[in-house]
């Protein structure tokens, strides 16, 4: 096993910042400008070793996060916690707000363990709806509302919670749920009775919020987070970031990605202010994005992979504003030739790092963070090292620890895993096992079906996906090798390799690469490039040209609205010649069926 291998006990007492305290909230402390992180705790940040960007802390026992949102709130009343467009709230009014929806939460019967699905588009009462229903001892569930109905339907009737709260405008499209349903609208945001939302406070050990993600089949799965985990992701992450009250973070993830999680609860932590991202749905050109953040004055950014890379295309003509002092990206594998373009165009001392995480380990595990001598040597930048009271395993088939440059699973333990997946026990049983290097016969290992291998540095290395691995005409294909070698075809931007099924049973390689308007390649001049370098059985039989991937809401390339090729003979130096007789035209009909390519 390789956990940071500099660790040690952060040399602060976490729950010091709660003793003595009701549900651990401090009293009220006039005129504290603090976020969760103080002076020694900042200047011992900012001076460890920048390849170990985390050490493990003991995480405040009993404490949920609401508990240490609300413990901000008593300190700084009157900073900045959100903004959206024109409006911002401050603290002081996040927390009042919340407990106005607990109230209103409570009195319909919700209580810990309770699932609570939230419909509403981006604004403030839509973020203050995740407090609320945490202050309640609910779990929220997130709703997208640029979700397709089927998609949303499948989401309730797996969810079966106990509660809808939704924004009026969105309920026409939840016709399938029958349960209870409390509008925004009739929330009474006025009335103040504090104490009301405690009588239903949670346990570390209950349920935050449940993220659906896309199963292998389709349909969506539910992971359950706890208290307990999405607290220690907080601290970790807002140490690591090293945020503080003078940090205005991007909310830029739809809230039913779990990264959206990570750019709200450890900015509210550190005291400084969550500015929504006002695009609701769909992608804005990166022109309009880099305005917004330098009129937003905006320090800190969590990005896809896919939309950092758009940017890094575009870096010459709109550059890096001059408030970002962090980037981090991660969703899909980092560039490191884009990291190479944006390493020169970033100005010092503006940290850039890499996060990698399942949604099954509370949103991030791994960091990477570059030194300025770093030069890679592969395709994407490494993944990094666990993230505080983490831990990573690269195994074999038969759960051995494989030697290090050595390529195994990765497997992923401590105390972000989620507890399961809702009413999946078989799938919980097949992916999180017992951990065989623990004498706690409690804990616990995820199984990510990611493929890695550890670096000489230390570094954990991603190398995509166990079932990357194609079978095509007998051949075993890895995807990953074959779009390495396509993306430096100098036309090519990016590129995603699949497999799609010709409709007789087979697969067939399909090649997306995405590129510009001044150089498109053809088909033909791809092929060749490619048969050059690889196996004739590793080259795509179709090339499908984009200006743009599709992405899911949480910034990944979404496979699924990939679109389904033209699969034609591309070689226009040949004369076609049809079949001339019986014979001829069933061997004909054969290949096209087993190639999927026609005519041939």
């Amino acid at each position: 096993m390789r956990v940071n291998p500099h660790r040690r006990k952060y040399p602060i007492d976490v729950e010091g910042h709660f003793e003595g305290t009701a549900h651990g909230v401090p009293a009220k402390t006039e005129g504290s400008s603090r976020g969760f992180l103080d002076g020694k705790e900042r200047k011992y940040a900012m001076t460890r070793n920048p390849k170990n960007p985390l050490a493990d802390f003991d995480i405040p026992r009993g404490v949920c996060m609401h508990d240490l949102v609300a413990a901000q709130a008593a300190r700084t009343p009157d900073a900045t916690a959100l903004v959206f467009k024109e409006r911002s709230i401050t603290y002081g009014e996040l927390d009042r707000l919340a407990e106005a929806v607990a109230r209103r939460l409570l009195e319909t019967g919700v209580c810990a363990e309770s699932i609570v699905a939230i419909s509403a588009e981006r604004s403030v009462e839509q973020i203050v709806a995740i407090l609320g229903v945490l202050k309640a001892g609910g779990a929220y569930a997130p709703l997208d509302p640029s979700y397709p109905d089927d998609r949303l339907t499948a989401i309730l009737r797996d969810a079966r919670p106990a509660l809808l709260l939704a924004q009026k405008r969105l309920a026409s499209r939840l016709t399938g749920f029958d349960g209870p349903v409390v509008f925004l609208e009739s929330v009474d945001w006025t009335e103040r009775s504090p104490a009301a939302a405690r009588r239903g406070a949670a346990r570390a050990d209950n349920l935050a919020y449940v993220i659906f993600t896309s199963g292998s089949t389709g349909t969506p799965k539910g992971v359950l987070i706890e208290h307990r985990a999405l607290v220690n992701h907080g601290i970790a992450m807002a140490r690591c970031f090293e945020l503080g009250s003078e940090d205005r973070v991007l909310q830029f993830a739809s809230l039913s990605f779990d990264v959206a999680g990570e750019e709200i609860y450890p900015t509210w932590l550190s005291g400084g202010c969550v500015v929504l991202w006002p695009i609701a749905t769909g992608v804005a050109p990166i022109r309009s994005f880099v305005e917004f953040v330098e009129a937003e004055r905006i320090t800190v950014l969590n990005l896809p992979a896919p939309y950092w890379h758009q940017w890094t295309d575009e870096l010459n003509r709109v550059g890096i504003p001059s408030s970002v002092r962090l980037v981090i990206t991660g969703s899909d594998k980092v560039s490191a030739e884009k990291f190479s373009v944006w390493r020169k165009h970033a100005r010092p001392g503006v940290r850039f790092c890499a996060a990698y995480g399942p949604t099954e380990a509370t949103i991030t595990t791994t960091v990477f963070e570059p030194e300025p001598a770093f030069v890679s040597g592969a395709d994407c930048l490494p993944i990094g090292k666990p993230i505080a009271n983490a831990e990573a395993y690269v195994l074999d088939s038969d759960l051995r620890r494989v030697a290090e440059g050595d390529i195994g699973e990765l497997y992923i333990g401590g105390v972000g895993l989620a507890r399961g997946y809702l009413h999946r026990p078989d799938l919980t049983a097949e992916r999180f096992i017992r951990n065989p290097f623990s004498a706690d016969a409690a804990a616990r290992l995820y199984r990510t079906g990611d493929r890695a291998r550890w670096r000489p540095d230390g570094n954990l290395e991603f190398l995509g996906r166990v079932d990357d691995q194609l079978k095509i005409r007998g051949f075993r294909i890895e995807v990953g090798e074959i779009e390495n070698v396509l993306r430096r075809h100098p036309a090519a931007r990016d590129v995603v390799v699949t497999g799609r099924d010709t409709g007789s049973g087979e697969k067939t390689l399909v090649a997306y690469v995405l590129v510009t308007n001044d150089r498109r390649p053809t088909a033909e001049e791809l092929r060749r490039f490619l048969k050059a370098r690889l196996p004739e059985y590793m080259v795509p039989s179709a090339f499908v040209l984009l200006k743009s991937f599709p992405l899911t809401p949480g910034g990944k390339v979404d496979r699924r609205q990939l679109p389904p090729p033209q699969l034609e003979r591309d070689e226009p130096g040949k004369e076609y010649v049809a079949p001339r007789t019986e014979l001829e035209r069933r061997l004909v009909e054969i290949w096209e069926a087993m190639l999927g390519v026609r005519p041939i």
